[in-house]
């Protein structure tokens, strides 16, 4: 949530503090999730998802520690969430409101080694089981393709990288890209250019973006290796 956050350019709390009037640091759960829906950027959490987050910071009478089980009891609707503990452990500004748990603590340590792998160029991202067995899917269909047609994938996604020598419409957005990741727009002339030889549904390559997503950008780096190390796979059970 904190990469999908930082590739949108938003402030999570910004959604949620009008509903707080008073300043008090919550809000109910379900204004909480609406502020949720409203950033735009979160809409693969599943129901699961969603009531973990909330399991995590409703605000439980008489007792200064919240759960973090998952028998915890769903909140309703009208239970108050401390949305400020949350948007510090996801986006910390020093908000002095807040004063973290040991729990909470646990779980700010947790995002940022997440955080700090997902940075990294072999940081992949893991999708739902559904999620991944497309992008498996997927992935079966490109590596047919390119037995048949000897294109080198990475060669093709690489000459839209505008550090690359043999880079196609180099602009001035280079500086602002991450090593071994192309821009999105850049991603999907690559894929439908028909260099491949296969065509992609919308949902498909939205899928492949997302798996292979660091901070906005196809980490076409990450995605050649996988592509290269199953083919090198496949050929191994080859009699």
């Amino acid at each position: 949530m904190r990469a999908k956050g930082a590739s949108k350019y938003i402030r999570v709390v910004d959604f949620m503090s009008p509903y707080d009037r008073m300043r008090r640091g919550t809000v109910s759960a379900s204004e909480f999730r609406r502020s949720l829906e409203a950033c735009g950027c979160f809409g693969d959490l599943t129901e699961g998802d969603h009531t973990t987050v909330l399991q995590a910071f409703v605000e439980v009478p008489d007792r200064p520690q919240r759960p973090l089980t998952a028998g915890a009891a769903r909140p309703s609707p009208v239970d108050r969430v401390n949305y400020a503990a949350f948007c510090e452990i996801l986006q910390p500004v020093g908000d002095k409101r807040v004063r973290l748990t040991d729990d909470d603590r646990l779980v700010q340590q947790m995002v940022q080694k997440r955080a700090e792998a997902a940075d990294s160029p072999l940081g992949g991202n893991v999708l739902s089981r559904e999620g991944e067995l497309k992008v498996h899917d997927v992935t079966a269909r490109i590596l047919q393709s390119v037995r048949a047609s000897r294109v080198p994938v990475r060669d093709l996604l690489q000459s839209f990288d505008p550090r690359g020598s043999n880079a196609k419409g180099a602009t001035h957005h280079a500086a602002h890209q991450s090593p071994g990741c192309i821009s999105r727009s850049q991603y999907l002339r690559g894929m439908q250019s028909g260099a491949l030889g296969t065509r992609f549904s919308e949902q498909e390559l939205a899928l492949l973006f997302c798996k292979y997503d660091r901070n906005g950008e196809f980490n076409y780096y990450l995605f050649c290796r996988d592509l290269e190390k199953a083919q090198k796979d496949n050929l191994a059970h080859i009699p």
